[in-house]
């Protein structure tokens, strides 16, 4: 039986760790504290939204004891959280090529299972999917993929996407990668990195030098420094010490 041939999005899956800082850490801080600075303003600005909304007492006594404690500030920043994440997600993925700030930092990205862009209306629906309850516990205990190798969150599942660290990306598109020695596909980009920027520096280092010319040594001595004067040609000179 020939072996399974492996993708893209599974040889390229960003680690766990890196999908937990880009997703559960970095975005949520920047679509969340915008939300809690505009809520705190409005609290002190309009004091009806620390009462509790009318329609918790509508609600069973079960349900009057735990919302019971809420006041209308609390409704309102959970609604304006969840509008500024969609959006947030969406459209940063849509415009900055699957990229939130997040995986800028991580240098992970959104693609499909052979690591091109997916089209809008996958990340569409990803970004709905976020939404599903419990959908950031699926990302921790989550169900493996259809494969067994891929473990993802919901989000990721149902719309058909994976994040792929770009480093290992760019080396499969390359074909310098297959997916059999992650270890040492991502030493290699390492190393390359380091001898570009080193080249790099060298050639700053070089590039002074070439526009001073020949500063650094020792000036050679023309007939010009003699001779100051603008007048003076050695030429004419001589033709007229000869002549007298």
């Amino acid at each position: 039986m020939s072996e399974r041939k492996i993708s893209c999005a599974e040889a390229c899956y960003a680690s766990r760790m890196l999908r937990f800082f880009e997703g559960y850490c970095i975005d949520p801080l920047l679509y969340s504290v915008p939300v809690y600075m505009l809520m705190r303003y409005l609290s002190g600005r309009y004091a009806s939204l620390s009462d509790t909304p009318d329609f918790v007492s509508l609600m069973p006594s079960e349900f009057q004891e735990i919302y019971g404690v809420l006041t209308w500030a609390d409704f309102l920043q959970a609604l304006i959280l969840n509008v500024f994440a969609f959006f947030f997600f969406f459209l940063f993925e849509a415009l900055a090529k699957g990229r939130t700030p997040g995986k800028y930092m991580c240098r992970t990205v959104v693609v499909d299972i052979n690591g091109n862009r997916p089209p809008l209306w996958r990340l569409l629906l990803r970004t709905i999917c976020r939404f599903i309850p419990f959908d950031s516990f699926s990302f921790l205990l989550g169900g493996f993929w259809h494969d067994g190798r891929l473990r993802g969150a919901w989000h990721d599942k149902l719309s058909g996407t994976y994040v792929v660290e770009i480093r290992l990306l760019e080396m499969w598109k390359a074909g310098k990668y297959d997916g059999s020695d992650r270890f040492s596909a991502m030493l290699q980009t390492l190393m390359q990195e380091q001898a570009e920027a080193k080249a790099e520096e060298e050639d700053e280092d070089d590039e002074p030098s070439d526009r001073n010319g020949d500063e650094g040594g020792e000036r050679k001595l023309r007939v010009e420094d003699l001779y100051p004067s603008d007048d003076f040609n050695p030429d004419t000179s001589d033709d007229d010490s000869r002549e007298s």
